[in-house]
């Protein structure tokens, strides 16, 4: 990271993103603003037994929906931003260390610096995730 960025990122807070990551589905939430958006990919990224079985597909799809989100799809200098992110699908009982490192470089990917995993499926209200950012 460069001076000017470590500038900046110290005057302007990050952003924080809720990424709830379903079959084939996203939905982020930006925290600081309420903006969010939900949506379907229309390529697979996912399988009967995991939420990202092809990664390719699922970080350029995270990524596209995070730039949107945050309205810097052409802009060179891009804001770090911290990532709360939680699985969800129905037969997620426990997270394995290889699901949590892939969904950890899968945000990483798509342009988060700051990450956490939840390891639950209840949806989070924005006083949570915040609480989650400061551990």
């Amino acid at each position: 990271m460069s001076l000017f960025e470590t500038i900046l990122n110290k005057l302007i807070p990050y952003p924080i993103l809720y990424v709830r990551f379903k079959k084939n589905e996203l939905e982020i939430k930006h925290i600081q603003t309420g903006k969010s958006i939900s949506r379907k990919s229309t390529v697979s990224f996912s399988n009967d037994r995991l939420l990202i079985a092809d990664f390719e597909p699922a970080e350029q799809f995270m990524r596209e929906l995070i730039d949107e989100l945050l309205n810097q799809k052409d802009k060179t200098l891009k804001k770090s931003i911290g990532i709360v992110f939680q699985p969800v699908d129905s037969v997620i009982n426990t997270i394995t260390p290889v699901e949590r490192r892939t969904y950890y470089d899968s945000a990483n990917f798509a342009g988060a610096k700051y990450i956490w995993i939840v390891d639950h499926q209840n949806l989070l209200s924005d006083e949570a995730v915040l609480e989650i950012t400061k551990n």
